[in-house]
Order: C-alpha cells, then structure tokens, then sequence
C-alpha cells in the first residue's frame, strides 16, 4: 500500500500544531494531548489556547528516545516512577524504617 503525504509537510524551521505532530509521528492527535498532561512530549508552545511545536526540536525529542529494546530505559528520561530506588539495586525501602504490620493498629 502507498502511503500519501500530508498536502503541506512542514520545513525545518516551522511550527506544527498537534494534527500536524500526528501526521509527522503517525501518533494520534489524541494521545499527544495525552501525553502533554505528564510531560511527555516535545517541548511545546502555547499561543492561546493553540499548542505549537517546533519541527526540529520534535524530531530531535524523537531521536532521544531511540532505544535498542523494551526494557532500555536509556537516559533514564523514562524510567516508570513505580521502579522507584530498586531500579538502581537498591533496596526498595530504607534500612531501620518503620513498616506497619497490616494487622497493627495505629
């Protein structure tokens, strides 16, 4: 199947706005608007209520992201909240903490 580009595809030093980064990446419009609630997407603009983004500075945000597996983590940009110290080998809670027993009473 032949895949047909955008009638305009933006240069280099253009702004897109979120239809524009979906036809670039192919990830819906959607998912970007998403995605901006936790920050993770392109650095962006706001004029108003329109979010803008810089085509190079999206396409390298993309570039940084280039990961050899499922579990490459790479820069560590992206390592989940929930992995917490034990992604680093430590333990997941500091020693001579204080731990309830789930029976104990508070």
């Amino acid at each position: 199947m032949i895949q047909r580009l955008p009638q305009h595809f933006p240069t280099e030093n253009e702004y897109v706005d979120t239809q524009g980064l979906e036809e670039l990446t192919k990830i819906s419009a959607s998912t970007w608007a998403k995605r901006r609630l936790s920050g993770d997407t392109p650095p962006f603009i706001k004029v108003g209520r329109s979010v803008l983004y810089h085509v190079p500075t999206a396409k390298a945000w993309l570039a940084r992201r280039t990961r050899r597996s499922t579990s490459d983590f790479g820069d560590g940009a992206n390592i989940p909240a929930s992995a917490g110290p034990a992604m680093n080998g430590a333990a997941s809670h500091p020693p001579n903490s204080t731990r309830c027993d789930p029976g104990e009473r508070v």
